[in-house]
C-alpha cells in the first residue's frame, strides 16, 4: 500500500511540477509515441546524449545497432528560449516515458518575420501666456500606432527516446505525426 501511495504522490508531483515552476516541458508537449513502455520499466537514470544535428543519424544508428529501439520522438520549432534547458527537459521526458536513453540536438532552422503593431503614447505640451502674466499649460495625450519589424531566429529541437530491446513489455503504438 505504501508503494502505491508513493507512486501516486510521485506521479502527482511530476504532473504539477510545471505549474509550480511556471515552465512547461516542450519535449513532453510535442512527444509522439511509437511504442508504449510499461511504467514498471521506468529507468530513474536514463542516458542523455546531446549532439550536433549532423551527427544525430550516426549516434542513433549506433544505439540501434547496440540493441535499442525507438519508443518515441519529440520535434518542434521555437526561438532560443529552450536551448539552455534542453538537457533537463529531455531527461525529464525520458524518465516519464521510461526510456533507457535519449539523443537530442538543436539546430538553426530559419528566420521569421514577427512584425507587430505597438501603441505608443504621444504627448503634446502647449504653453500659453496671457496678458495678465499667467501662463497655462495644456497637455494632450493620445496614442499612435507604430509597426515594429522584428526578425527572430528559429531553431529545430529534436529528441529521440530509446529503450533497450527485451528490457520490458513494449507494445507497438500508432505513430502520431509531430506538429510544428
Amino acid at each position: 500500500m505504501k508503494t502505491r501511495s508513493l507512486l501516486t504522490f510521485t506521479l502527482s508531483l511530476t504532473a504539477c511540477l510545471p505549474l509550480l515552476t511556471g515552465c512547461v516541458n516542450p519535449y513532453a508537449d510535442h512527444y509522439a509515441t511509437f511504442i508504449h513502455v510499461s511504467p514498471s520499466e521506468r529507468n530513474p537514470n536514463p542516458t542523455i546524449v546531446g549532439c550536433a544535428p549532423e551527427n544525430a543519424d550516426t549516434i542513433l544508428q549506433q544505439y540501434l545497432n547496440a540493441g535499442f529501439q525507438t519508443i518515441g520522438r519529440s520535434e518542434f520549432y521555437d526561438d532560443k528560449q529552450y536551448i539552455k534547458d534542453s538537457y533537463a527537459f529531455v531527461r525529464s521526458q525520458a524518465t516519464n516515458v521510461c526510456a533507457d536513453a535519449a539523443v537530442y540536438w538543436v539546430g538553426y532552422s530559419h528566420t521569421e518575420d514577427q512584425s507587430y503593431e505597438e501603441d505608443v503614447p504621444r504627448e503634446e505640451k502647449i504653453t500659453t501666456y496671457h496678458s495678465n502674466g499667467r501662463k497655462t499649460k495644456t497637455v494632450i495625450e493620445s496614442t499612435e500606432t507604430r509597426y515594429v519589424q522584428k526578425f527572430v531566429d528559429m531553431y529545430r529541437y529534436c529528441a529521440v527516446f530509446l529503450k533497450r530491446r527485451g528490457s520490458g513489455a513494449a507494445t507497438p503504438a500508432v505513430a502520431v505525426p509531430v506538429g510544428r
